[in-house]
């Protein structure tokens, strides 16, 4: 069995949990903080609901960072800070800069544009820093660096470990003598 991974350009869209075109009523059926973390999963827009005549913003991500920038974020994981090893979590916040590279608007009203979060790269192919002082400012970071982090650490159903006939999970174990 081979081992497969994504497009070297894979993008995702992804629609954060504060996005006024979704739903946040609860109802018997819908659970809007529950539907929202089943999407975080997978990406399916079919688990949310939509605002009448509203469309979200998508915010399109790299599945695949290329690789200095990779490490760039490796590098923010740790910090050695007078011979100790400390873990920061900003990390998370240099990722999810690094892997946007676009934001799909939806249409509004001319009066309403100038509210929108306006799309600037940092000139090495990421989001610029006002981008981000955006994002921070409204709390949804995290749900981009979930979805993201869910995106990239799916593999397709058949190819999945736990789920293969050939991985030591689906054998069974030899009964003791």
């Amino acid at each position: 069995m081979a081992f497969f991974v994504d497009d070297k350009n894979a993008k995702i869209k992804v629609i954060v949990s504060k996005d006024r075109a979704l739903v946040d009523e609860e109802t018997e059926d819908y659970k809007p903080d529950e539907a929202y973390q089943e999407y975080l999963k997978d990406l399916d827009e079919s688990r949310l609901r939509f605002v009448a005549n509203s469309q979200p913003t998508r915010f399109v991500m790299k599945k695949i960072l290329p690789y200095k920038m990779a490490i760039k974020v490796k590098n923010h994981q740790v910090a050695v800070e007078a011979g100790k090893v400390r873990f920061q979590s900003s990390y998370m916040n240099e990722e999810v800069r690094l892997s946007l590279c676009g934001i799909e608007q939806p249409e509004v009203p001319e009066h309403l544009k100038k509210r929108l979060i306006p799309w600037k790269e940092d000139g090495a192919g990421g989001a610029s820093e006002s981008v981000m002082e955006f994002l921070e400012a409204a709390g949804v970071v995290a749900d981009l660096f979930t979805a993201r982090s869910n995106a990239i650490g799916h593999i397709d159903e058949a190819m999945d470990k736990k789920k293969s006939e050939h991985s030591l999970k689906s054998v069974s174990p030899t009964p003791p003598r």
